[in-house]
């Protein structure tokens, strides 16, 4: 038990590493197809795997770059405008673009769960628990097994003073996923609302 922590640590400087190749590889290829192809770069979905991996990586700035060469091309790419969406709501940046980039998303693709949760998140990070509540149950409906959903939801519920309802997605949240990234946050809402 006690090498638990080395090894979870180790596993994340892995995942990183691994990450940062992946990056470099995806980079070069894109230089390349640029050599052979008289300076255009690689495709959008090329752009968008890029972004998606500079996202995952946590540097959004990159990201967003890259997401927003993919859009030129593929300006109604619910998936391109989702993504954006979430780069600028997640650190509470331009909010209003935010909003405007999901429901465009929204608009094309009604029915996706991560597109709606999007939305919800949207609208949770400008205070519009109202407006989040619909987008994210649905986007629950959709995703049943999606920890950060739940826990989307269950955090709305929270702002919205429904208890139980916020207890039920929380818990529910942590059974998907007791690694869930907001675990500790989680946890502490959890011993709150049990009071």
């Amino acid at each position: 038990a006690i090498l638990l922590p080395a090894f979870a640590g180790a596993r994340e400087r892995a995942r990183r590493a691994s990450c940062g190749t992946n990056l470099r590889q995806l980079a070069l290829a894109n230089m390349l197809y640029a050599q052979d192809h008289d300076g255009y770069f690689v495709p959008a979905a090329a752009r968008f795997y890029l972004a998606s991996a500079y996202q995952r990586k946590g540097d959004l700035d990159r990201a967003s770059i890259e997401y927003k060469k993919a859009q030129l091309s593929r300006p109604d790419d619910p998936a391109i405008l989702n993504n954006l969406a979430w780069i600028h709501a997640e650190p509470g940046k331009n909010l209003d673009e935010a909003l405007t980039l999901a429901r465009r998303a929204v608009e094309l693709a009604p029915n996706s769960g991560a597109i709606l949760d999007t939305l919800g998140y949207v609208h949770y990070k400008r205070r519009e628990y109202d407006k989040a509540d619909p987008h994210l149950r649905k986007a629950v409906e959709l995703l049943p097994s999606n920890a950060s959903t739940h826990y989307h939801l269950g955090m709305n519920h929270y702002r919205l003073g429904r208890k139980d309802d916020a207890l039920y997605s929380l818990r529910r949240a942590l059974q998907l996923d007791a690694r869930l990234p907001e675990a500790v946050e989680v946890q502490k809402i959890l011993a709150e609302l049990k009071q």
